[in-house]
Order: structure tokens, then C-alpha cells, then sequence
């Protein structure tokens, strides 16, 4: 019988194919890292969308409300009533509005609303009810509203902010009556 000879391997095949597996291992842990950081963007993305939605949505409710005349006659009366005198200038104070319903929303988002009246602009002279001489004035105010996440700390990258215009013409009660605003 007849052998063939052993010759002597150095082992190069081995340490090879070990620095590729190492660098394969590399790559993927890397690219399992970035995945990771792609689905917090993505997740912050959707939750600062869900909260802007959200927001809009119930200043979309308050302003339905206040344009319904009988729900929004006592809630666009108490801002003009909140104000601060300094100087002889009224400094108009927010008003809180109580929270709506919770939307279907999958995250618990808070909703903080307020209704500021800003400066009251006078009008031209009407007849008012009556026959009484008055001025129209215009009633505007802002209503602010600010949504976070339930259970984040609020800083100013997460809060999502809306900010609407709401005005209307009414009498000046003031002028030409008995009957003196407090």
C-alpha cells in the first residue's frame, strides 16, 4: 500500500475566514444599531404627529363650540371680565377652558386650552336694540392650545402648539346706557 504524504498545513485558511466573520458580525451589529435609531425617529415622528393631530382637533371642537351661540356666550364672556389694570391699560388674563373628550388616540396626549382676549377694536355707530345709539365693538381673542405626552417632561421640542383667531361684533353696552362694565 501506498501512502500519500501529509504535507504540513499553516493554518491560513482559518484565521481568514475568522477576520471575515468578525467583520460580517461588525456590520450587521452596526446596521442593527442604525434600525434601532431609524425606529425612534420614526416613533418620534408618529407620537409628535399623533399630538399636533390631536390638538387641532380638539381646538377644531372649542371653536365649534364657541360659534355655537349657546355654548360660547358664556365662555367668550368670562375673558373680558379676566383682566389686570396697570397703569390705566387692561392687561387681558387667560382663561382656562376645561379638557373635551380624549381622542382615539393610541398615546395619552394632554390638552391644555385658553381663551385670551386680546384688545377690543371699535366700530362704526349702529342703532342698537331699542333705538339706543351704540358703538359696535369687535371682540378677538386667541385660543391657545398645547398638547404634550402624558408622562413626558414638557419642554418645547415635544409640545405641539395651536393658535387660532376668533373674533365678533357685539354692542358696546357702555355708551349711550345705564349699564357700566365692571
Amino acid at each position: 500500500m501506498k501512502y500519500s504524504s501529509v504535507q504540513k498545513q499553516s493554518g491560513a485558511v482559518l484565521a481568514i475566514s475568522l477576520v471575515l466573520l468578525s467583520a460580517i458580525t461588525l456590520l450587521a451589529a452596526m446596521n442593527m444599531q442604525r434600525a434601532g435609531l431609524q425606529t425612534r425617529i420614526t416613533s418620534n415622528i408618529f407620537h409628535k404627529e399623533e399630538t399636533f393631530n390631536t390638538v387641532l382637533s380638539d381646538q377644531d371642537s372649542w371653536y365649534f363650540d364657541l360659534s355655537n351661540r349657546n355654548l360660547g356666550d358664556p365662555i367668550l364672556s368670562a375673558p373680558i371680565r379676566q383682566f389686570n389694570l396697570d397703569n390705566g391699560t387692561k392687561n387681558y388674563t387667560p382663561v382656562a377652558l376645561t379638557p373635551l373628550n380624549p381622542s382615539g388616540s393610541s398615546i395619552q396626549i394632554q390638552v391644555d386650552n385658553q381663551l385670551i382676549m386680546t384688545e377690543a377694536v371699535r366700530g362704526q355707530n349702529s342703532l342698537a336694540e331699542g333705538d339706543e345709539a351704540g358703538n359696535r365693538v369687535l371682540f378677538r381673542y386667541h385660543l391657545w392650545s398645547r398638547g404634550d405626552i402624558a408622562g413626558r417632561t414638557v419642554d418645547s421640542s415635544t409640545s405641539q402648539y395651536q393658535v387660532s383667531g376668533i373674533s365678533f361684533p357685539a354692542l358696546d353696552s357702555s355708551k349711550n346706557s345705564l349699564y357700566s362694565p365692571p
